[in-house]
């Protein structure tokens, strides 16, 4: 679709390349007719203008064609022409505002130019008093103007309308966007993939420069900045930074208000961390639900799906990092991310967690470099640790401590069903996985405490089991890993859960396909974005069993 988001978005192969961003698409082909939109922003709000991003060349030639609005009289590439027919319904970003007075940053939309919906996000915590000279910033507005890229899809999915048109910034756009980071979407709707077309109405003068080299880390002001999303993953990134003598904060990225006040688990993982974390947790809540959207969309046969949550987390984080003095922005994701989930779709794989993959943290690392912030490193603490891995290291480390403030067990929750954040839902993928994963490190005791029944004796779940074994069906749509580390873990838990009725059942073939995977325990990814100061630290799982 952007193209600051084509390298981001595009499907990942299952051992992608350690390569820089690929150069993307310059200005192309006739435009959609201008339409000249009246301001809905409140008198209170300041209008954020986003003027240019700089323009690449595209390296997807077969793409559909790209169009602009032209910008004056004497353009010469012929632009400006109207290329829809005035039926053609079309979905438009138009404007990206911040009102100081509720600290809520509100990003407009509409549908063929109808009633105006919008998407809100409040800054929470040490956000809260940011003023309208530091908003206004080209780095925030620059920021902010991604966030919104990112907010786009929940939208369009209900609509989903071939066009889309761009008034809020100029950028460079590529229909690949939509067609890779909503394959998920596509694929379950049986929709075409290239049914797609980006229209960018924003002028292309006044580029937005990207923020300059701060020199934090030069001098040695290294401080970073870890996403919570209160399962393990951030937990065991913050539990490797926590061994060393590295300055770290929380982000919590909320797609509901008040979502981190109603959460109790949330809550308590800032007190166990605080000691380390200065009794910092850096805030956004987002708002997606427009009752104006809810209602146009309503009864549509569109379903929600895929929604690109990392994506949005990430830039988000950039935001965070801008307004924090963040040098490093730390995320959880694992190397099971690089693989799809064995679909192809009119060619091109699915993989539900494309923008958890090294294939998108390589390409948004290069970006954020190159568009927003020079100095900013964004990395995965985790990219070169399996799932099985990172669970050996959670659970190890919680029970070197059970009665002390770092035990994690009882408050980590990685379930997307849990309502409010209260308890695991014990019903869907991510449940059955996570289970799997830690019944090889814990006891029976303990897995009733963290889920609150076992499930290997619940035959509601084998069938879920089941799939997340299946090497060649079609992988849950969950954030889930390989089938080989389901194997491995189950041959892991034999020692502690032989006897449980689901794992008694598969044990021939546990022990067939798990005694041949034990080497996943010792292997590591050198494909990863790690920064050399911090290797020594984020390699111990790896370095020392049970680390």
């Amino acid at each position: 679709m952007f193209a600051w988001l084509l390298p981001l978005f595009s499907n990942a192969p299952r051992h992608p390349p350690l390569v820089p961003a690929a150069p993307l698409a310059g200005r192309g082909t006739p435009s959609l007719l201008s339409l000249q939109l009246a301001s809905c922003s409140p008198v209170s709000s300041i209008n954020l203008q986003f003027p240019s991003m700089a323009a690449r060349e595209s390296p997807l030639p077969e793409s559909p064609p790209l169009s602009y609005e032209a910008e004056d009289d004497d353009d010469d590439t012929g632009l400006g022409l109207a290329l829809l027919e005035e039926s053609e319904p079309f979905l438009t970003f138009e404007r990206v505002d911040f009102d100081p007075s509720s600290q809520s940053v509100n990003f407009q939309f509409h549908f063929c130019g109808g009633r105006r919906f919008r998407a809100t996000m409040n800054l929470v915590g040490p956000f809260e008093s940011l003023t309208q000279e530091e908003a206004a910033s080209p780095a925030v507005r620059n920021a902010l103007l991604h966030v919104g890229l990112c907010i786009l899809p929940w939208f369009w999915m209900g609509y989903n309308c071939k066009h889309i048109r761009i008034e809020a910034g100029y950028l460079s756009p590529e229909q690949e966007f939509y067609q890779n980071v909503l394959s998920e979407f596509l694929y379950l709707h049986e929709l075409d993939r290239d049914r797609l077309y980006m229209h960018v109405a924003a002028p292309s003068g006044d580029a937005l420069p990207p923020l300059p080299d701060r020199q934090l880390e030069s001098q040695g002001k290294a401080k970073v900045l870890v996403p919570l999303g209160g399962g393990k993953d951030s937990l065991v990134v913050y539990q490797l930074l926590a061994s060393s003598d590295t300055t770290c904060a929380w982000l919590h990225v909320g797609d509901r208000p008040q979502e981190f006040e109603r959460s109790w688990r949330l809550r308590e993982i800032l007190e166990m961390t605080q000691h380390r974390t200065a009794n910092s947790a850096f805030r956004f809540e987002h708002n997606m639900d427009d009752v104006i959207w809810a209602r146009e969309v309503g009864g549509t046969r569109y379903q929600p799906a895929g929604h690109p949550w990392a994506a949005l987390v990430a830039f988000d984080s950039v935001l965070a990092a801008i307004l924090g003095g963040f040098t490093h922005i730390a995320v959880g994701n694992e190397r099971s991310a690089n693989f799809g989930n064995n679909v192809v779709h009119e060619g091109r794989p699915v993989n539900h967690q494309y923008d958890k993959s090294f294939d998108f943290e390589t390409r948004a690392h290069a970006y954020i470099r190159t568009y927003l912030v020079e100095d900013l490193h964004y990395f995965s603490a985790l990219q070169h640790l399996w799932e099985v891995q990172i669970a050996r290291t959670f659970a190890s480390r919680s029970l070197a401590c059970p009665t002390g403030r770092e035990n994690f067990l009882r408050v980590f929750l990685s379930c997307n069903e849990a309502l409010d954040g209260d308890k695991w839902c014990c019903q869907c993928a991510k449940c059955a996985f996570v289970f799997v994963l830690m019944s090889a490190w814990c006891s029976s005791e303990h897995l009733e405490g963290i889920f609150g029944e076992n499930l290997y004796e619940n035959p509601a779940m084998f069938p879920i089991f089941q799939s997340l074994l299946n090497e060649d069906g079609v992988k849950p749509m969950e954030c889930v890993g390989t089938a080989h580390e389901t194997w491995l873990s189950l041959y892991l838990a034999l020692s502690m859960h032989g006897n449980s009725t689901f794992v008694k059942s598969q044990e021939r073939a546990i022990r067939q396909m798990g005694a041949e995977l034990l080497h996943l325990l010792e292997d590591y990814n050198d494909e990863h974005l790690l920064p050399p100061f911090l290797v020594p630290t984020l390699r111990q799982p790896i370095m020392a069993r049970g680390a």
